[in-house]
């Protein structure tokens, strides 16, 4: 579910060990950075290996998307 996808974030801090077996395995685990209407898309992208992006934008309708 789109609420757990950053769960294997927390991991990745947990020791060199662990950051190292996560990102060995980025399809196995289904690992993806998730973009809402607040992230940082830049800064995000900048520090994270190369992982599939999901987006979940609650935009109002009428109004246009926020400028990247």
């Amino acid at each position: 579910p789109i609420n757990d996808m950053w769960e294997w974030h927390r991991l990745t801090h947990v020791c060199r060990r662990w950051r190292y077996l996560i990102f060995a395995s980025p399809h196995r685990l289904d690992l993806r950075l998730l973009c809402t209407n607040g992230t940082p898309v830049r800064r995000t992208l900048d520090c994270w290996p190369a992982l599939p992006i999901s987006i979940q934008y609650g935009g109002v309708v009428g109004r246009p998307p926020p400028a990247l």
